[in-house]
């Protein structure tokens, strides 16, 4: 499945604020982990509640994580 086909199911709402709308994803995986990147092996979508933001220096942790497992 491709980001953009989720954009496309107007009851989600949702609105993509940066990437690669035609990114192809194979699995979800769902996460309140500060650094969940020794989870993920690539090609994920990652949600997440987060649980784990308490500042916005959070935010460069979590997404290093993610962006270094692919």
């Amino acid at each position: 499945m491709h980001i953009s086909d989720l954009l496309a199911i107007d009851d989600l709402g949702l609105t993509l604020l940066a990437g690669d709308a035609s990114r192809e994803f194979h699995t979800v995986h769902i996460t309140d982990l500060p650094e969940p990147g020794r989870y993920l092996v690539g090609g994920e979508l990652v949600l997440s509640g987060l649980m784990w933001w308490h500042a916005p220096e959070d935010s460069a942790r979590f997404v290093s994580a993610l962006v270094e497992s692919g």
